[in-house]
C-alpha cells in the first residue's frame, strides 16, 4: 500500500501544529512501509526533525508575494501551496491512500485525490471555523473565514474518513456539515510523536502552579490576562502560599508588567520547558477559546502533574476527569475544581501511567489501526 500525506505545518517548529503533524505522519509510517510526504518549506527554516526515516519527504516552497497569496484565498479558495505539486505528483505516481493533515490543505485537491482512485483521509486538528474565528486578526477574518468554512465543509463531505481529536470537534463537524456523504467521522485523539522515554518522578513540596505555552498566541493573550485578573487572586485566597510561574516565548510588555505587579515569576523563552514543569506541583491551562485539543495540557499530564483548566481546554481529556484533570467555567466552579485538585490523593506515577495509556505513541498507532480496520482501509 502506498500512502501520500499532505501537511500544512512547518515540521521544524515546536508548536502544537508541528507536534501533532509529526505524530500523525509517524503513526501512518508505523502501519505502512511506503509513505510519501508533501510538506511546506520556508527560507531559513531548519530541516524537519523527528520524522520516521521510512518517509520520503518532498518539500514545497511558496515564494509568491503576500498579495498573490491573498488573491489565491479570496478568488480561488485555495488555502495552501500544494495545488500544482500535488497534481503533478498524482500524474506521475499512484497512491492507495491520501491523507490531508488538516482540512485547509485539502482545498481544491481532495477531488483530484478521489479521482485518482485513492481512499481519502482528512485529519481535523480542530473545528476550523471556531479555531479561525478565535485566532485570526479581526481585519483578516472577512477574507479568510469564508474560505476556511467552505474548505472544511467540502473536506468533511468528500473524505472517506474524517479523523478528529476530541468528541466536541466531531459533534461540531457533524452538526454543521453532516456526517459526510462518503465517509465517517472517527475520534483518533492526540498522542506523542515517538515512543515514550524513561521518566523519573520528582517531588515538589511547595504549591507552585505553572502556566506554559506560546505567550504571544492570540488565544493565550485573550485568556491569560483575564485569568490573572479574575482567578489568580481567588487561587491565592484559597492557597495563600501558592506561587505562580508563567513560562513561554513572546510575552508581551503588558503581560510582563502584570505578572510583576502580581509577584508572579515569568520565564521568558525557557531553554528546557520540561525542567520548568519538574519544578512545579500543579499545572494550569487558562485558555478559554479556540477549537481542537490544547496540547499544552499534555505537558502537565506528561509530568504526572494535576491539571486545573478551563472547560474549553478540557476537551479531549475526558479519561482524566477527576483523576488528573479538574475543569471550571466560572468562579464558583473554579473554587470547586481547585479544592478537588488539592484533595486528590493520586501520585505522579499513577497519573503518568494513565497518560501513557491514552497519549503514548503506541496508543495512537493502535487507535489508528483499529479505525482503519473498522472502516475497511487496507493495511497491507
Amino acid at each position: 500500500m502506498r500512502v501520500l500525506i499532505v501537511t500544512h505545518n512547518y515540521l521544524s517548529g515546536y508548536g502544537g501544529g508541528a507536534f501533532g503533524a509529526r505524530a500523525y505522519i509517524n503513526a501512518f509510517s508505523a502501519l505502512y512501509d511506503d509513505v510519501t510526504l508533501l510538506y511546506p518549506v520556508q527560507v531559513g527554516n531548519t530541516a524537519p526533525t523527528e520524522i520516521s526515516p521510512k518517509v520520503r519527504m518532498i518539500g514545497v516552497a511558496d515564494p509568491a508575494p503576500a498579495i498573490c497569496k491573498a488573491g489565491r484565498i479570496l478568488f480561488k479558495g485555495v488555502l495552501h501551496r500544494f495545488e500544482k505539486p500535488f497534481r503533478d505528483l498524482l500524474a506521475r505516481e499512484k497512491f492507495d491512500i491520501i491523507v490531508f493533515q488538516n482540512s485547509k490543505c485539502s482545498s481544491r485537491i481532495i477531488q483530484d485525490a478521489r479521482a485518482s482512485g485513492a481512499r481519502t483521509v482528512v485529519i481535523h486538528d480542530n473545528y476550523e471555523k471556531e479555531y479561525t474565528r478565535d485566532n485570526t486578526p479581526r481585519l483578516l477574518r472577512p477574507l479568510y473565514l469564508p474560505a476556511v468554512v467552505r474548505t472544511e465543509r467540502n473536506a468533511v463531505r468528500e473524505a472517506d474518513l474524517n479523523l478528529v481529536l476530541t468528541p466536541d470537534d466531531g459533534h461540531l463537524l457533524e452538526s454543521r456539515y453532516g456526517a459526510g456523504k462518503k465517509g465517517r467521522i472517527e475520534r483518533w485523539g492526540s498522542f506523542e510523536y515517538k515512543p515514550a522515554e524513561l521518566w523519573s518522578p520528582h517531588v515538589v513540596s511547595e504549591p507552585i502552579f505553572a502556566i506554559t505555552g506560546n505567550l504571544g498566541a492570540m488565544q493565550t493573550l485573550s485568556s491569560l490576562i483575564p485569568w490573572l485578573s479574575d482567578y489568580y487572586l481567588l487561587l491565592k485566597s484559597i492557597v495563600p502560599e501558592a506561587k505562580l510561574v508563567v513560562a513561554g516565548k513572546n510575552p508581551s510588555t503588558e503581560l510582563k508588567n502584570y505578572l510583576s505587579v502580581l509577584g508572579a515569576e515569568l520565564i521568558d523563552t525557557p531553554e528546557d520547558m520540561t525542567e520548568v514543569l519538574r519544578c512545579a506541583k500543579y499545572y494550569v491551562c487558562p485558555v478559554d477559546c479556540g477549537g481542537g485539543i490544547k496540547l499544552r495540557v499534555m505537558d502537565g499530564l506528561r509530568q504526572g502533574l494535576p491539571v486545573l483548566c478551563h472547560k474549553v481546554s478540557a476537551r479531549g481529556y475526558e479519561a482524566f476527569q477527576g483523576i488528573s484533570l479538574f475543569d471550571y467555567e466560572d468562579r464558583e466552579s473554579f473554587r470547586t475544581a481547585l479544592q478537588a485538585m488539592l484533595d486528590c490523593p493520586g501520585n505522579q506515577d499513577t497519573r503518568r501511567q494513565l497518560y501513557l495509556r491514552n497519549f503514548s505513541f503506541e496508543s495512537g498507532v493502535a487507535r489508528l489501526q483499529r479505525i482503519l480496520e473498522e472502516c475497511q482501509f487496507p493495511l497491507s
